[in-house]
């Protein structure tokens, strides 16, 4: 038998628009000690404040953050541990799969994708292109299993020998 998982990971999955952040704060709000981690925290002006200055070059360093932040509170084994990024392809939910894999957390996964790409496109005034949110869908694939993510050909070979899983020993 498998080792009992208390905690909770829970990963959400949706483009931008889909409300996310909305299902995220919901979920904090029925547990006292819970943490939110989202790359969009690199661009706010406070926490919980707007958006500002989004610079896609600066994309890598605030998934960074996200993924040590997200690190920091499984160790700290917070409960739960909510992900609040876009997380489409499996080599984007890798990270935290692996990190809440070996740290016996519970991993949910929650898709988002309940509007068409035309009304998501119309939620973000077209500060996405139109042609993003075309390739986000077609790439976009059910998870049934962690083991699907975990072994993942592309997503093994994305991370193998990155800097940042091998000194943070996710």
């Amino acid at each position: 038998m498998g080792k009992k998982r208390l905690r909770k990971l829970v990963i959400l999955r949706g483009l931008p628009g889909s409300g996310k952040t909305d299902k995220a704060k919901a979920l904090s709000e029925m547990y006292e000690d819970g943490v939110i981690v989202s790359t969009d925290d690199y661009f706010r002006d406070y926490p919980g404040g707007n958006i500002v200055n989004f610079d896609t070059r600066k994309l890598w360093k605030a998934h960074e953050e996200a993924r040590e932040k997200a690190l920091d509170a499984m160790r700290r084994k917070i409960n739960p541990v909510i992900i609040d990024n876009i997380n489409i392809g499996f080599w984007e939910m890798y990270p935290y799969v692996l990190m809440g894999f070996h740290r016996g957390y519970f991993i949910e996964f929650v898709p988002m994708m309940d509007y068409t790409i035309e009304e998501l496109y119309g939620f973000n005034k077209g500060r996405i292109r139109y042609e993003k949110f075309e390739q986000w869908e077609s790439s976009y694939r059910n998870v049934k299993h962690i083991y699907q993510i975990l072994y993942e050909k592309h997503s093994l070979r994305k991370w193998k020998n990155k800097k940042e899983k091998l000194e943070n020993r996710w």
